[in-house]
């Protein structure tokens, strides 16, 4: 076969079909048929032809198994082949070839070979490529990221370089396939942790999602080492939550710092006493569902209600409508009950009658009966809500229910409505034959009504498709007659409420109306009526019969596009057929989108005559204008012709001087995505005289596929395209062998600022040495500011160098304020101990920078991303920074030493304290950031409290501080000793006991709220008033917490309230728990 014959024989296949018939070639020419070797000339010819040869021949290689050639077209000039070959080389190359071929790849496509080879489980050929890519580049900043495809066995003997990792994506990729490995190394990190490391912390609250889902076991016991150093909130355990619900629920209750985690999802599984711990907390980042507390077990929802009930009344002393939704049957009469009788509720009967609907129908009937006739309507619609509640769960009373709302056919509509949705809400297996005939008067009743409104309406709808799965005939029934009266019906989602089974069952009832609705032209209705089926279509034959006689006759391209849509997501199946014919039959049904992507996607031979040079003129096309087809990718399953047919078409289009800009960007996209054709429109436009044509085409000829658009964008760099080409350039150049890359970028002239800018930034991320040494010689020439900048932002990738700092740190002294701050914003997160040591001293350096918004750019940064300052350098800078005559300076420089500082580091934080004692407002910013980090973290901030408290001690105007920072600080079981000490020594003057008693109120709403009994219990007695004060502070507290107000507080309420100090009894007798 000639190369020209077997173009003829492709030609007329589907993409699909080429594929097949290359491979049986490549099969051929391995199994050695006869004309064997005259196939193999021809495919020899065929991978040096042009982009449809080389592709299709590369096809034949999968069933040649040739991985000499997949190796060959890992360096094709197209990326689209080279992607191919990636897929390739893990199946049919040798150790010897794989092993060539990623020594002379670059790092992307090292990065996608590895997980292809590793799923193969060609393991020694990477273990020996790592072994040799380590040893020939040991400064290589991408060979880390290259490690997690090493064997067990490999890292075991790389562990120490592997600590000195700091990049997180080569910690995440390290994670999903080494989690054991993983776990072991940060595990030995926290054991040799001597103070909170941030560079720990980050790592940890990045991998514990991965661990938690591969190890969860692991990623437990990491956690209960880090609580040990770090507060709950740093550890990121929220997917370990739904692994191991129990586990980390005891972990959270083993600590009074407030957690962010949210347990909903997992109360079914939650043992009742944690559960009942975790409702105990005050935090409002812990939410709770009613309708999850509603599947407990009713033994559960009992220990629930009886620890924590009090906590669910209001200040009137109501309990929630939504919480007795949740309460076992006696529960839930005896709390209604309660409610029903509060004074606060006596003279508001809507409040009252809802309550109404959680008895017994009798006992309900007589509370409810005298409002049913009520002159006011909002008083007969709560009275109707609540009887259908009450049957909701009285189901045998539903006979009575449906009697009384035919009795009161004669309502007006927001009464109705109330009706309605009550019989909506019911179960539908409640419903029996005799009902439903009931209920089909009501419908009929209410159909009737002249202001029936369309809410109502939709109640009615609900209704009968909540019914339609227990009985299909009735329903259908009533579906046809709402559709006939109303002209429209929502489905709701039928495919969550019907099993295949029961479509299978319901279908006959269901298809005389469906079809009814085809004759009828009522085709919004058959669209929503299978949407709303679903995937449940696969079962209904007869509905998609329907749906495709609609597609023979509908002019409206919403519904067609609508259906087609439907079928191809759920009923693939009928495509084949289906979409031909349509085209068959009318051509302009290829402006429907499911249609020209079926097309494109799928029957790439019906393709041709839609190619934007002829007009169709039919149902959805006037014939008067030739149809572009919004194609961007996948041309590689296009022949030749097609794509040249294509691309005279868009070219027309590109010289329209009528057509607007994002008409012909668009189109210029689509020229780009051609793989198969020399870019010469493309060129034409990069020189064209309208502004946003030239730089779409410009920024298009740096995406083309094989490259081809590079020697045209390194000749703009001598003009005003320039600034444009540089840009374009990026992707091509990251794409090639960085040594190739490099040399490209050395020929650009840097006379530009915009070009040398990113040239700059290429260079830096390239991260190669020879890119590296360019960055340095750039960096000793005499340069523009921007250039200065860009080249400092490039040596961010080479921070693991020594000869990158002193650039730095001689930027840091720079007195232009862009260059100096750029050196500020040096991320932390992939550095090694030893750079952020370096870090840690150029931050220092910037904080002695001249210009304010140097300094204070460096004290946000040290605030969002805190530092580990183990020898205090930063320190004495962040002190000078607090003297600052400037409010944000010193503001700044507060926060950051409360973030930076703590642990053995508190002293030092004590004796800050002691130097600004005299600089009030400096004082108070500190001692106010101090306490919110307390708040969060107080077990890590405890002696930093400390600390602080002991500074401020021998000045007795700072009580208040010193009360508002040991409630935030201290743990409440110290509150006690703290505040006698402060009664003896004086300083609990008035303000500073009105500071304390709304602080101590305050810890109510905090995770350790529960240990202001202890406080509370410590001060009751004190004979000093101001500290019984407190005590009562504690216990309204205690009472605000989700426990509320049980017997024995409201017995100790009533102790404070006849209290012989006035300070003492007057606050108890006004402080009202709910029903007084």
């Amino acid at each position: 076969m000639t190369p020209e014959q077997l173009l003829r024989e492709l030609e007329p296949l589907t993409y699909v079909g080429r594929v097949r018939y290359m491979i049986n070639l490549g099969r051929q020419v391995a199994a050695n048929t006869p004309g064997a070797a005259s196939l193999s000339q021809t495919l020899q010819t065929f991978e040096a032809g042009d982009f449809y040869r080389r592709y299709m021949a590369l096809l034949s290689a999968q069933g040649s198994r040739d991985g000499a050639h997949a190796l060959r077209s890992l360096s094709d000039p197209s990326r689209i082949i080279r992607g191919l070959a990636i897929n390739l080389i893990p199946l049919f190359c040798d150790d010897s070839q794989v092993l060539q071929a990623l020594t002379a790849a670059n790092f992307e496509t090292r990065r996608a070979l590895l997980p292809r080879l590793f799923k193969r489980q060609r393991q020694a050929v990477i273990d020996e490529f790592l072994a040799q890519f380590l040893a020939a580049h040991p400064d290589d900043p991408t060979r880390l990221r290259l490690l997690a495809y090493g064997s067990a066995r490999f890292l075991a003997g790389q562990r120490s370089l592997v600590e000195t990792m700091s990049d997180p994506l080569d910690w995440a990729a390290l994670t999903r396939i080494h989690p054991d490995f993983v776990a072991g190394v940060l595990l030995d990190k926290l054991a040799r942790l001597d103070r909170p490391d941030f560079r720990v912390k980050s790592q940890v609250q990045r991998l514990m999602p991965h661990l938690a889902l591969r190890r969860p076991d692991c990623a437990l016991e990491l956690a209960q080492v880090m609580l040990k150093t770090f507060s709950i909130r740093d550890i990121n355990l929220q997917r370990l939550v739904t692994l191991r619900p129990d586990a980390v629920a005891t972990l959270v209750l083993s600590t009074t710092d407030p957690s962010n985690l949210d347990f909903s999802p997992v109360i079914p599984r939650l043992d009742t006493a944690l559960l009942i711990g975790l409702l105990s907390r005050s935090e409002r980042a812990f939410s709770v569902r009613v309708d999850v507390l509603s599947r407990l077990t009713p033994d559960r929802r009992r220990a629930i209600y009886t620890a924590l009930h009090n906590g669910w009344r209001t200040a009137d002393d109501t309990v929630p409508l939504y919480w007795l939704t949740s309460l076992p049957v006696d529960l839930r009469e005896a709390e209604a009950r309660r409610n029903i009788a509060l004074p606060a509720l006596a003279t508001s009967p809507a409040n009252r009658l809802p309550y109404a609907g959680y008895l017994p129908w009798e006992e309900a009937f007589l509370l409810i009966s005298p409002y049913l006739g009520d002159p006011d309507p909002d008083l007969r619609v709560a009275a109707h809500s609540a009887l259908a509640t009450v049957v909701y769960y009285h189901s045998d009373r539903l006979p009575d229910l449906l009697a009384l709302v035919r009795a009161r056919r004669n309502e007006q509509d927001p009464v109705r409505l109330s009706m309605v949705r009550g019989l909506a809400n019911i179960q539908p297996s409640r419903w029996t034959p005799p009902l439903l005939a009931e209920l089909g008067l009501v419908i009929r009743e209410a159909l009737n009504a002249a202001d029936l409104s369309h809410i109502t309406a939709s109640q009615l709808e609900r209704l009968v498709i909540k019914i339609l799965p227990f009985w299909p005939d009735w329903a259908a029934e009533w579906l046809a007659a709402l559709v006939k009266e109303r002209g429209s019906i929502s489905f709701f989602d039928l495919s969550a409420r019907l099993s295949e089974r029961d479509v299978q069952r319901i279908k006959p009832a269901l298809v005389p109306v469906l079809a009814a609705w085809e004759k009828r032209g009522r085709d919004n209705q058959l669209l929503a009526a299978a949407r709303s089926l679903g995937r449940r279509l696969k079962v209904f034959n007869e509905f998609v019969r329907i749906l495709m006689d609609v597609l023979k006759t509908t002019r409206n391209s919403w519904i067609a596009s609508g259906i087609l849509d439907l079928l191809g997501e759920h009923r693939r199946d009928v495509l084949p057929g289906l979409i031909p014919a349509l085209l068959k039959a009318d051509r302009s049904w290829i402006v429907i989108a499911p249609v020209y992507t079926y097309l494109h996607r799928t029957r790439q031979d019906l393709l041709t005559p839609y190619l934007g040079q002829n007009a169709f003129k039919g149902h959805f096309s006037n014939g008067k204008t030739r149809q572009v087809l919004p194609f961007y990718s996948g041309f590689q399953r296009w022949t030749p012709m097609q794509q040249a047919t294509f691309a005279r078409t868009l070219s027309e289009v590109t010289g329209d001087e009528m057509r607007d800009s994002p008409a012909l960007l668009t189109t210029i996209r689509q020229l780009q995505a051609l793989p198969g054709l020399a870019p010469t429109r493309l060129v034409e436009l990069a020189s064209d005289k309208r502004p946003a044509v030239r730089d779409g085409a410009i920024r298009a000829l740096g995406r083309l596929d094989a490259g081809e658009g590079v020697p045209v964008l390194l000749d703009m760099m001598n003009d005003d395209r320039g600034r444009l080409a540089i840009y374009a350039l990026r992707r091509s150049l990251l794409e090639m062998l960085p040594a190739a890359a490099a040399s490209i970028l050395a020929t650009i002239p840097l006379t530009r600022v915009t070009v040398a800018k990113e040239v700059v930034r290429l260079l830096g991320d390239l991260r190669t040495e020879g890119a590296y040494r360019e960055l340095l010689t750039i960096a000793g020439e005499d340069l523009h500011r921007d250039i200065r900048v860009a080249v400092l932002r490039g040596l961010w990738n080479y921070l693991e160098r020594a000869e990158t700092w002193p650039l730095l740190e001689a930027a840091a002294v720079n007195p232009d304020p862009a260059i100096a701050a750029i050196v500020g914003r040096i991320p932390t997160e992939r550095l090694s101990p030893v750079a952020e040591g370096r870090l840690v001293r150029l931050l220092a350096q910037l904080l002695g920078h001249p210009d304010a918004r140097v300094r204070t750019a460096v004290l946000e940064r040290c605030n969002q991303l805190p530092v580990t300052d183990r020898e205090q350098v930063l320190l004495p800078r962040l002190v000078a920074a607090l003297e600052s005559a400037l409010p944000g300076e010193y503001t700044l420089a507060a926060s950051a030493i409360t973030a930076t500082y703590h642990g053995q580091d508190a002293p030092i934080i004590g004796q800050v304290t002691g130097r600004i004692l005299s600089r009030r407002k400096v004082l108070k910013t500190l001692v106010d950031n101090l306490g919110e980090q307390a708040v969060t973290q107080r077990r890590q901030m405890l002696p930093t409290v400390q600390a602080v408290l002991q500074a401020l001690l021998p000045d007795p105007l700072t009580a208040g501080l010193q009360a508002e920072l040991a409630v935030a600080g201290l743990e409440v079981v110290d509150l006690a000793h703290f505040f006698n000490e402060m009664a003896g020594r004086g300083d609990l003057h008035e303000g500073a006991l009105g500071a304390a008693i709304v602080a101590v109120q305050g810890i109510g709403y905090r995770s350790d709220a529960a240990q202001l009994a202890l406080l509370e219990e410590a001060l009751r007695s004190s004979p000093d008033p101001r500290l019984r004060r407190l005590a009562l502070a504690a216990l309204v507290g205690l009472a605000g917490s989700p426990q509320g107000w049980d017997d024995a507080r409201l017995a100790c309420l009533h102790q404070y309230r006849a209290d012989p100090a006035p300070l003492v009894a007057a606050a108890a007798q006004f402080t009202f728990p709910p029903g007084e």
